[in-house]
């Protein structure tokens, strides 16, 4: 009876083994040689679950055929074929995509003469034939795509800008619809090289950009001729790789321009690709010199989601159609997953396919859970189907808590549902400006159409009610008392004294019209409105967000360097004939904020009323009242000092050098006391232990 349970037991194993389901790459993530992460608006990456795992890494031996040398390229033509560029062994592998050799295209017929290519870096193929870049040939060889018979070759085009003695060594190339060919050649940074139909040149189309730095724009404007000659020419960077899309877009990688790595360009030639910000950089956001990233090709999927393939890191980086950054997985290595030199990209039926020069090796990525669902959210947004979208988006939540694609794409649906409070809620936190500030401008338009004219009648009422109250303070004996009483009357002067320092601050000293006390009216007033602003200002002007802010640093921070002013000052003007008192700076320090305090309310408001297309009046406005309060503090100094100007100017530097020397003081005390009081810690640690 024994027996026949034990039996029973492992004949059901054995078929709960062979029903149970297939494990694949979409079900679990194996363990992988690399993290995949992303970012969440800063310079830090963020681990996510991986994206993509390794199915398989095929050498040419495991195709059939020798072994891949100098790997290129890669194309999928949207059916059944692939296209491997083996360019060390001068040939064209065509497989299915289960990578069974269908045709190696090595030597062919050219008018009764057998050819051959040599060193063949692109190819490109449409629905009747294949184009290769021959390389070292300086041609272009097109083939029928099912006989694999020449058709023609495509040479040397004439170029009169470049003159009759250039090079022509296509490395890469796309093919429109009306048959105009779009060329990569080496040394070429003029752009891409447009071909019409019958290999004609016709114009250069999108040459990427290069930025000098300031540094070295200002060295050119001193530098002597030779070293002129001596420097590097800021010319345009050459392209790495292209490819085209369904509508015509063409996509181009660029190995060596940092300001824009990747372009999509019309058929202007007009870079139309979308970033998320201005400011946005392409690759890890943090790295040296050393670690730029190197992109030797891009691939498009079926959401117009692109990959860029960074050569020199092995690193896979994908970015949605509106340039934000989905993923980033890979690394150099000898590992399955990682590279030696990573050299094209292509996906293929939603599989991701890596090339590899070095290893001469074809590496498959297939989706993972998590991949799947980002892949997913993002089809159902572009369809229209918000309801499933926003269910997915939030299955990839959990498995990526804080995952920034995800938020985005939730607000994006509650911005389709014209909920744009509750997008706010969602882009604020995660520091997504530019798109929070078009959310703003949508609520704000909506604001002003449906409540317009009650906003205009709330202004009429604020304004009569202003009238009555000018009215009736004027007949009021209590508001004449308030009025003429002396702080009101110091306070009033204020007025009188930002539009004329001079007489100001004389008669402040002089003529008594200012006093200690409402120095320090204007000085906690100055502190209540700094604090306020920088606590709760508007997002939109000035991209704080109110729960990050420390309004008592802050304020410490803008406190301080106001008594370190007055401290200084006093000190150096007490040694060059100064005739002003401590007292006196501090008044005159404390009144020459008043422009500051008077602006600071008006200044609140707008901050939340704003647009990101008018911020720059509100930093306009900004940066006058801080001109006008610097003016005024040096003003101050020079009639409170009774100084002329070339001595009030070499006063104030004096005084900066002052607040230096205070501050290096400072500091360094600082750290002495925090060395003695980790010694007497260390040594009270030291006999308790020994007590023990």
């Amino acid at each position: 009876m024994k027996k026949r349970f034990i039996t029973s037991l492992i004949i059901a194993a054995f078929i709960a083994i062979l029903c149970a389901p297939a494990v694949s790459a979409s079900d679990i993530t194996p363990d992988l040689p690399y993290e995949s992460y992303s970012y969440n608006n800063s310079d830090k990456p963020v681990v996510i679950p991986a994206p993509y795992a390794v199915s398989e890494s095929l050498l040419g031996e495991d195709m059939g055929t020798s072994s891949f040398t100098d790997l290129s390229d890669i194309f999928y033509d949207g059916e059944d074929n692939i296209y491997i560029s083996d360019s060390g062994n001068n040939r064209i592998v065509v497989t299915d995509t289960d990578f069974n050799i269908k045709k190696i295209l090595s030597d062919f017929d050219n008018n009764g003469v057998r050819d051959t290519f040599n060193t063949p870096a692109g190819v490109f193929v449409n629905e009747k034939l294949i184009y290769v870049a021959d390389t070292n040939n300086s041609r272009i060889a097109v083939f029928d795509k099912q006989s694999f018979a020449l058709k023609r070759i495509i040479g040397k085009p004439q170029i009169v800008l470049l003159g009759a003695d250039y090079t022509f060594n296509p490395t890469g190339l796309v093919v429109d619809k009306a048959g105009r060919i779009y060329v990569i050649a080496l040394g070429i940074n003029q752009g891409l090289i447009c071909l019409d139909e019958n290999g004609n040149f016709s114009t250069f189309l999108g040459a990427p950009q290069v930025t000098p730095n300031m540094a070295e724009r200002l060295w050119r404007k001193i530098a002597t001729k030779k070293q002129l000659e001596q420097m590097q020419q800021y010319v345009p960077t050459e392209y790495s790789s292209v490819l085209i899309d369904k509508h015509g877009f063409i996509y181009a990688a660029s190995q060596s321009s940092l300001d824009m790595p990747v372009a999509k360009l019309n058929s202007e030639g007009d870079n139309v690709i979308i970033k998320p910000s201005s400011d946005f950089k392409y690759g890890d956001l943090a790295y040296d010199d050393e670690e730029v990233p190197s992109f030797a090709d891009i691939a498009l999927d079926e959401n117009e989601s692109y990959f860029l393939l960074d050569s020199k890191h092995g690193k896979i980086y994908a970015y949605n159609q509106d340039g934000y950054l989905m993923y980033a997985f890979g690394g150099s290595g000898s590992q399955k997953g990682i590279f030696l030199s990573a050299s094209a990209v292509e996906v293929i039926k939603g599989k991701l396919v890596v090339t590899d020069r070095i290893k001469g090796s074809v590496t498959v990525f297939e989706r993972t859970e998590f991949g799947e669902n980002v892949n997913l959210a993002l089809k159902q947004y572009d369809s229209g189907d918000y309801e499933n979208a926003e269910k997915t988006w939030k299955a990839v939540s959990k498995m990526a808590s804080g995952y920034l694609l995800a938020q985005v794409g939730l607000s994006k649906i509650d911005i389709q549902h014209k909920d744009y409070r509750a997008a706010m809620k969602k882009l604020k936190p995660i520091h997504e400006k530019e798109l929070y500030a078009d959310v703003f401008e949508r609520l704000r338009d909506d604001f002003i159409k449906d409540n317009f004219y009650k906003l205009i009648a709330a202004v009429a009422l604020i304004i009569a009610v202003l009238i009555l109250l000018n009215r009736f303070s004027k007949s009021s004996s209590a508001y004449r008392h308030f009025k003429q009483s002396d702080t009101v009357q110091k306070l009033r002067y204020c007025r009188y004294l930002i539009f004329h320092p001079f007489d100001g601050f004389w008669d402040i000293k002089h003529e008594k019209r200012g006093n200690m006390r409402t120095a320090l009216i204007i000085l906690i007033s100055f502190v209540l409105c700094y604090g306020i602003r920088a606590q709760f200002s508007g997002y939109v002007v000035t991209g704080t967000i109110s729960s990050e802010v420390n309004a008592l640093y802050s304020i410490a921070m803008i406190i301080l360097p106001l008594g370190f002013w007055v401290i200084s000052n006093w000190c150096f003007t007490a040694l060059m004939d100064g005739e002003g008192s401590m007292k006196d700076i501090f008044i005159a320090s404390c009144y020459s904020l008043t422009p500051y305090v008077l602006f600071s309310v008006p200044m609140f408001i707008f901050s939340h009323i704003l647009t990101a297309s008018e911020a720059a009046f509100y930093n306009v406005a900004d940066t006058v009242c801080l001109i006008w309060v610097l003016a005024l503090l040096f003003f101050g100094m020079m009639t409170t000092h009774n100084y002329s100007l070339s001595k009030s100017v070499l006063t104030a530097v004096l005084t900066l050098v002052g607040i230096c020397l205070m501050i290096f003081i400072l500091l360094l005390m600082t750290n002495i006391m925090q060395q003695v009081i980790v010694y007497f810690y260390n040594i009270y640690k030291e006999l308790l232990f020994r007590t023990y």
